[in-house]
Parts: structure tokens; sequence; C-alpha cells
């Protein structure tokens, strides 16, 4: 059986969004895998994307918190993130 690694949890407004897989966290502009969470901040995140065209989301990297924006990569599971900030 093989395990799938996960880097760390995202958020929007504070509420759980998914966890990116992988085992490093995003820190460039990219397109990254992420396992949904069911849940408050995953809809509010779609609900923003479909309405504005990304949603700001954060994370933290080696105890540092980031933000970055995403969008919608056009594949189930996959997220375009940029403009990562850190502090």
């Amino acid at each position: 059986m093989t395990t799938t690694p996960y880097s760390g949890e995202f958020t929007y407004n504070g509420d759980p969004v998914g966890m990116f897989l992988g085992s490093m966290q995003p820190e460039a502009d990219g397109v990254f895998d992420y396992e949904p969470f069911r849940g408050l901040g995953h809809y509010e995140m779609w609900q923003e994307i479909a309405k504005s065209g990304y949603a700001k989301c954060e994370h933290e990297s080696n105890g540092m918190p980031y933000t970055f924006e995403v969008r919608d990569a056009g594949q189930y599971g996959k997220l375009a993130l940029s403009g990562f900030a850190c502090c």
C-alpha cells in the first residue's frame, strides 16, 4: 500500500479548505495538487473564485504565515496558486 504525503493544511477566512499533496508546501507560483475538505472554508473559497476569479488563502510553511491567491486550475484536485506573500 502506498501512502500519499501531505505537506500542510490551508485556510480561507480562517476555515480549513484542504491539504496540499506532496512533501513540500507551495511557496511560489504554480499548479499544485490538493486534497479538499468538505466544509465551509472549501465552499466559500469556491464561491469567491466564481465571483471574482480568485480567493485569498493562507497557510504556514516553516513556521511562517503565507498568503496566496487561488484560481481554478481546470482539473479536480488541482489549484493554480500565485501572489505568495510572507508575514
